[in-house]
């Protein structure tokens, strides 16, 4: 007998069609929920954040995409729960999720930072940009200085030779 042939009893279902969300709770873990969302998010935290290039930084924000589009699962599902902390509140149990919810949050916090997009990260990033050009403009300042140095130097020796 073949699975096609099997003769299921009254108390059997049908197995599951591939692709099936029989399982799902949360969907975080399915790849076929998040990764959509994540490609969705993507574009947005690239226009977002100018200094993120496409080529360069896209693998990079696409992780990024996919650990906030987990968490904003898990957040959606625990909203709708009749009590979004506690799975049996008279037990103590909290929800399953919240020690994967803690991973993934802790991973896109940590995505931030290599992306340069916690506001932290921004901050030093734009005060190392304003020490650079700082020391950037001190340096043209001295090479100006300098040069009108030369020339003086130059004048003098051109005149010095002329006579």
């Amino acid at each position: 007998m073949t699975a096609e042939t099997t003769q299921l009893q009254p108390w059997q279902r049908p197995p599951f069609e591939p692709g099936n969300d029989a399982a799902v709770t949360h969907g975080a873990t399915s790849a076929a929920l998040v990764e959509p969302r994540a490609r969705e998010l993507a574009p947005q935290i690239l226009d977002a954040n100018p200094h993120l290039d496409p080529n360069r930084d896209g693998p990079a924000v696409l992780r990024y995409g996919l650990a906030l589009a987990r968490c904003e699962r898990v957040y959606v599902w625990l909203a709708d729960q009749d009590d979004s902390v506690f799975a049996d509140a008279e037990a103590g149990d909290v929800h399953a999720v919240y020690e994967r919810l803690e991973r993934w949050e802790r991973q896109a916090a940590a995505d931030e930072e290599r992306l340069a997009i916690a506001p932290l990260t921004r901050a030093k990033l734009g005060l190392d940009t304003l020490r650079a050009a700082a020391i950037t403009d001190e340096e043209r300042r001295k090479q100006a200085e300098a040069r009108a140095r030369l020339d003086v130097r130059m004048d003098g020796q051109g005149a010095a030779d002329e006579g």
